[in-house]
């Protein structure tokens, strides 16, 4: 498109060429070249660039030539930064007065199309012609610039190999063009293959990948690329053969043994190929797995099993050696707890929504005491110091004598003198022959007054006799049953072990279960601290009994119904929480518990007026949140009720 400065531009252009024309001697200091591809396919596009030397030059014109039988003209651009240029039918007019040129300068790109279908070697032309240069105020006439190419042969395609031998090895099949795929053998001193290859086409390259030989199995390719880009690999699978020396390895052992669920118990060993884990009950499936301590083991087995049963699980492992006949079998024993089985915990109630108030304390100055009368605060203070320092010593005093005789639990199933002291062992035999004497025969007897004559001699109250302990395990009845006999041998085994004596009952329940009662003295050590000590004698009674049998069977362990007291325990705690849920319109939530214990409180509360029962958080700490429900319809659900 035409602009009026260049109109202006040429006119002033056009008065100077032709001044400048009838100035006699001027000489032409500005030259022209015109350069590009001197060879190109047909079909393709070649692009011609025209340069332009001188001094302070501001302004160019030139009209393009070019053979049309056999070029295209596609495209132009304008290189120089600032400058303008116009464009009308092959002619050209570039000026800017900003970025002179003052050398050597590419000024122009045209670009072509060479015509498809032309022979090889057909000559191309092209070039400038009537190119003049101004530096704003003369003009200067400058020579035309040419451009010659030539269509190229097209570039091949060919990417076969004419031939593919190897020195140290033979090669099957035997070599063909077309055949891709080739075996060979090597002894085990072959490191790599000698190849000598040729290509079809000369001006294909080839390549070769691969030719580091491993003592058995190797991949070598051989890659020929034509002059187009494609390419066509002959691959050669080679075997190295083993030493002749070489031993295979006879190391089965692992490394690593993973469970995906539980924990191994004891850590793993390479040498220890037995193992326990207890997963929860709410596990469904568990996954083995092992990794070889020698790298060149054949392999190792893993094992995924569904935990469709409680109690014993048997998962194994199996790492086979080089060798290919040395193995190891690792095995692991999964127990998978029973349904609702736990300790009830000790628990702090927590409402979420209210925090508890700071409590408010008011010191008097004097304070009134029970035959003392009205003295200050302070004297009271010391006196009741003195006093509970007193009353400790006598509790402290008492309950050792409890201890000493073999102690007893509390409501909440904590014994009496905690699992802090060691189970005591049993008593010499000479203390239960001292328990059938009479009771006047004891160590330390009670002084007897004396009576009057005439009335007969009252005996003062005998001194309490020491308790009898019971049996460590009394002989079964003829007709138990055999399971029944494993479990009391068991038990028993185990309560000698701990130092305690103590009676063993065993009853069948309706749902197959077994009931194992425990009675006597020391059954504070038995059940433990939150009923720790006697889960964990649960525990390893159901494993150990039922361990190699076809048919489980679940026993449950308690002491002096300890487990009873306990879920009672926890049924008056739902309802306390229930009862305030909804006299405060409140949630309240519980401490964390686990499955059986929030079974107890969703069960206590499933026909409670004006409450609903929910789970929260991630194990181990999920808890249960009683929250209040406004009563939709009228129901026979129990009144709500304030707890003391």
């Amino acid at each position: 498109m035409k602009h009026n400065t260049s109109s202006l531009f040429k006119l002033l252009l056009t008065l100077a060429l032709i001044v400048a024309a009838l100035l006699p001697q001027r000489a032409e200091a500005a030259s022209s070249s015109l350069s590009g591809d001197s060879t190109v396919q047909a079909g393709s596009t070649v692009t011609l660039t025209l340069s332009i030397s001188g001094s302070n030059v501001m302004g160019i014109e030139a009209t393009l030539e070019y053979d049309s039988n056999t070029l295209e003209f596609t495209n132009y651009d304008q290189k120089i930064s600032g400058w303008t240029m116009d464009y009308n039918s092959n002619h050209f007019l570039l000026y800017g007065v900003s970025n002179p040129i003052n050398s050597s300068t590419g000024v122009l790109t045209v670009t072509f199309r060479v015509k498809s279908g032309l022979a090889s070697g057909t000559a191309l032309t092209a070039g400038f012609k009537n190119i003049a240069v101004s530096d704003g105020s003369k003009d200067e006439t400058v020579s035309g610039a040419s451009w010659t190419g030539s269509v190229a042969t097209p570039p091949s395609s060919n990417c076969d190999l004419s031939s593919l031998t190897c020195s140290n090895a033979t090669l099957s099949p035997a070599f063909n063009k077309s055949t891709t795929n080739y075996t060979a053998t090597v002894p085990y001193a072959v490191e790599s293959l000698n190849l000598s290859y040729k290509a079809a086409d000369g001006s294909s390259r080839v390549s070769v990948s691969g030719n580091t030989l491993v003592v058995g199995s190797n991949t070598v390719t051989v890659t020929c690329t034509a002059a187009t880009g494609a390419k066509k690999n002959y691959t050669i699978t080679v075997t190295r053969e083993q030493d002749p020396n070489y031993k295979p390895s006879t190391d089965a052992l692992l490394k690593e043994l993973t469970l995906d669920v539980g924990t191994l118990s004891p850590t793993f060993s390479g040498a220890v190929t037995e193992y326990v884990a207890y997963v929860p009950y709410e596990t469904r499936s568990a996954t083995l797995s092992g990794v070889a301590k020698d790298e060149k083991a054949l392999k190792v087995t893993e094992a995924t099993m569904q935990l469709s049963q409680e109690g014993d699980n048997v998962m194994t492992v199996t790492c086979t050696a080089e060798d290919g006949t040395t193995s190891k079998t690792y095995t692991v024993h999964v127990y998978r707890m029973p349904k609702y089985e736990g300790i009830i915990p000790t628990m702090t109630i927590v409402d979420p929504n209210t925090p508890p108030e700071p409590p408010t304390y008011s010191i008097p100055m004097t304070v009134t005491l029970p035959l003392v009368g009205e003295m200050a605060t302070s004297t009271a203070a010391i006196i009741g110091a003195a006093l509970l320092v007193v009353i400790l010593l006598l509790v402290g005093f008492l309950l050792g004598r409890i201890g000493h005789n073999g102690g007893g639990y509390d409501d909440d199933g904590d014994s009496g003198d905690d699992d802090d002291r060691p189970p005591q062992p049993p008593r010499p035999d000479r203390n239960a022959a001292a328990q059938n004497r009479a009771p006047q025969q004891s160590s330390r007897p009670e002084p007897v007054k004396a009576a009057p004559a005439a009335r007969p001699v009252q005996q003062s109250a005998p001194a309490q006799p020491v308790r009898k302990a019971a049996p460590a395990a009394p002989a079964a009845a003829a007709d138990e049953p055999e399971s029944y006999a494993r479990i009391r041998t068991f038990v028993s085994g185990l309560l000698e072990h701990m130092g305690i004596q103590a009676q063993i009952d065993i009853t069948a329940r309706d749902n197959g279960g077994v009931n194992v009662n425990l009675s006597g003295s020391g059954m504070g050590a038995v059940i433990g601290r939150r009923g720790e000590t006697l889960d964990a004698i649960q525990h390893l009674t159901n494993y150990a009994v039922n361990r190699g049998s076809d048919k489980h069977m679940h026993i449950s362990v308690d002491a002096e119904s300890y487990r009873a007291k306990r879920e009672e325990s926890l049924v008056r705690l739902a309802e306390k929480m229930a009862a305030k849920a909804v006299k405060y319109k409140r949630s309240m939530a519980l401490e964390p518990m686990n499955s059986y214990e929030r079974h107890v409180i969703h069960t206590a509360l499933q026909d409670y007026e004006g409450v609903t029962t929910s789970s929260t958080g991630t194990e181990p700490n999920r808890r249960v949140v009683v929250s209040y429900e406004k009563p939709q319809r009228p129901s026979n659900k129990p009144v709500s009720r304030e707890w003391s």
